[in-house]
């Protein structure tokens, strides 16, 4: 997929994407959307900086109907610093639809967020603790849930989330579409997502084509003196975002 416009998305969300500047979809987006779109579980490998949080983001975004006032969306991570980050992601990419998204982090009082997820919330993004806090006082209503989404499942189980996990899931229904994503994925974890979810589809994305993809090369060429006012013209441009490497007698060595 070469364009967000192939995968058939509400209007508002391919709005906010073009807002965003997202052009073109990265490979694990590419891979990820239309297998979310159409409900399968999945676990994906994938690192950061490959734009998985847009991957889940987006069809997680579209299948919320606008207005709708229900939890459809139930999103696990290992950290604060990662929660706040994924529900920046989800507020901007559905913004235009008004989706309404949660955090609901440990240290912080219970009470503000019972009353926030009475007024209503379409999407919540949680640490396991504080998730299991809700879920026993009976604060959160999962039967309507579309999604269930784990992100970065391989620190979870090596930080010892193994048993909070095991009692969200018991809460999760089993209509819910699940959606693992990991940076580092062997057969220890391949065992453990096999207890959760049944034939569900491993991609696993190709990390020297993300390298190769992320890279913008430009080259010009000039003859003696030119070279020293053309580097300057080209850090002047471009600053830090750009490496610049001059190959000639006159620059043997180049200064940072």
């Amino acid at each position: 997929m070469n364009s967000f416009n192939n995968f058939n998305l509400d209007t508002e969300i391919l709005k906010s994407l073009d807002i965003l500047d997202y052009k073109i979809p990265s490979q694990v987006q590419s891979r990820v959307i239309p297998v979310l779109l159409d409900k399968k579980d999945i676990l994906v490998k994938s690192k950061t900086g490959t734009g998985k949080s847009a991957a889940f983001a987006i069809p997680i975004c579209n299948k919320i109907k606008k207005l709708e006032n229900k939890l459809k969306v139930l999103v696990i991570v290992p950290t604060r610093e990662l929660a706040l980050q994924v529900k920046e992601e989800i507020e901007k990419i559905g913004r235009l639809k008004m989706i309404k998204c949660s955090v609901i982090l440990g240290k912080e009082p219970l009470k503000n967020q019972i009353l926030e997820l009475k007024q209503g919330t379409n999407v919540i993004v949680a640490t396991p603790g504080r998730m299991i806090d809700h879920i026993s006082r009976g604060s959160v209503d999962l039967d309507d849930l579309d999604y269930f989404i784990i992100d970065e499942v391989d620190k979870m189980f090596t930080k010892g989330f193994e048993t909070d996990i095991n009692t969200i899931m018991k809460n999760i229904p089993n209509t819910s579409c699940k959606a693992f994503f990991s940076a580092t994925v062997d057969n220890d974890l391949k065992e453990i997502c096999n207890g959760y979810m049944k034939d569900y589809e491993y991609i696993e994305v190709d990390e020297e084509e993300i390298l190769k993809n992320q890279i913008e090369e430009k080259s010009t060429d000039g003859n003696g003196e030119e070279c020293e006012s053309m580097l300057h013209r080209f850090l002047h441009l471009f600053g830090e975002k750009w490496k610049v490497m001059v190959d000639n007698k006159y620059f043997s060595v180049l200064p940072w």
